[in-house]
């Protein structure tokens, strides 16, 4: 959309923020000429529209620096209310309670897209027996794998040095799986083999584990036995990670749960709204605007 298109010319960083935000102001300057040229005289707008793309006077070459500079100046603060505007009117996200088998069929509509073959029965027949072990059902499940690999179970996060730090269908880390016989390398090598089997009995033992007996019966719980399993079974209000805590790094590495909030029904979403906390309630919006966009995108298809 255009906003996000604006968003992004806005977030430009050093010599390319100024021409990013001229550009902006110009097509912006071009708008509003033409609109008014239009109302003044519709027939004008042939001759406007032969005119060069920036007006040549120079007292318009003089508006398009100020109105440019000024737009550079406080480009963060025009970023966060176009993205604003397009949460609240333009492009709203509602928060959804659709449990159905609609919403199960969306979510393995996406995986198929990554699977091939009896890969596809693979992930269900293990996906329920996590559900089944752990006190789930499978579309809270799905929900986790949709916010930890995209729905791609052989997705890889590589940090900047290269090194993969996370992979698979929850993402699984070396600390994550110390502890299940397993070497981290056997991990990576399932994901270059496209072993899904290893992957999803490796993911049926870490969340027996991290389950520790207490049931998952939505989302949020869930997410929070693959992200903090010593938080499993807490309250919407339980911390799982703060910026002022012991370990900053685990809030600062997942930073994108927090800043999430609901205005009546639609999910808002905005760094002005991190208060420093993840909590099980953060991981609740996170996964339901997830999982939101993704019924709407099937909705309006």
């Amino acid at each position: 959309m255009i906003t996000d298109l604006a968003q992004v010319l806005l977030n430009q960083s050093g010599p390319w923020k100024f021409f990013s935000c001229a550009l902006i102001f110009s097509l912006c300057w071009l708008v509003w000429r033409y609109f008014w040229a239009a109302v003044s005289l519709l027939i004008k707008v042939w001759k406007e529209l032969k005119k060069p793309f920036i007006p040549v006077s120079w007292w318009s070459l003089f508006f398009i620096l100020i109105g440019s500079f000024f737009t550079s100046l406080f480009s963060t603060q025009i970023s966060d209310g176009l993205e604003w505007v397009e949460q609240k009117y333009l492009d709203p996200t509602y928060i959804s309670s659709d449990t159905s088998s609609f919403a199960v069929k969306c979510f393995e509509t996406e995986l198929s897209k990554n699977l091939a073959g009896e890969q596809m029965q693979i992930l269900v027949k293990w996906t329920d027996k996590i559900a089944q072990d752990c006190g789930s059902n499978r579309l809270a499940i799905y929900e986790v794998y949709n916010s930890e690999c995209a729905l791609n179970p052989f997705a890889v996060n590589v940090n900047t040095k290269g090194d993969t730090v996370a992979c698979g269908v929850i993402q699984f880390t070396r600390a994550g799986i110390s502890g299940l016989s397993v070497s981290y390398r056997q991990v990576k090598d399932a994901v270059i083999k496209k072993d899904l089997e290893f992957l999803m009995t490796l993911a049926h033992a870490y969340m027996v584990r991290a389950s520790q007996g207490v049931r998952l019966p939505d989302a949020a719980s869930v997410y929070t036995a693959v992200f903090m399993p010593s938080f499993v079974g807490g309250d919407m209000n339980t911390v799982l990670a703060s910026l002022r805590s012991s370990r900053p790094d685990w809030y600062l590495e997942n930073i994108g749960l927090d800043g999430h909030y609901l205005d009546g029904q639609k999910i808002m979403t905005s760094p002005k709204a991190r208060d420093g906390k993840i909590t099980i309630h953060d991981l609740h919006l996170h996964l339901e605007l997830k999982k939101s966009q993704l019924l709407k995108k099937f909705k309006n298809g």
